[in-house]
């Protein structure tokens, strides 16, 4: 994973032929990562490719069916992070507090 972070966030088709080569090995090595970056990819080309607001609005919905089975595992762990953020943030201005 070392080196990673710029292979999954850049858009695949921006990649240097170093990045492409670890894109593919995180792909390989972590499958649910590589169906994530997938569906990162074809997000992005929605807001590319759609005709109009109205053909974007589809290409949204359907997006959000197909992603929907892929990020379902890791709602929990958003859900665990953001009441974890608001626990601390209760928590620091508790102390602060004048």
């Amino acid at each position: 994973m070392n080196h990673s972070k710029y292979a999954l966030l850049k858009l695949e088709k921006w990649l240097t032929e170093k990045q492409k080569i670890k894109l593919k090995e995180v792909k390989k090595a972590f499958p649910k990562l590589a169906k994530m970056h997938r569906h990162k990819e074809s997000f992005r080309t929605i807001f590319e490719d759609a005709k109009d607001w109205r053909d974007g609005v589809l290409q949204i919905l359907d997006w959000l069916q197909d992603a929907q089975k892929t990020f379902q595992d890791i709602r929990g762990c958003f859900k665990r992070v953001v009441l974890s953020l608001k626990y601390d943030s209760v928590v620091q201005s508790k102390i602060h507090k004048p």
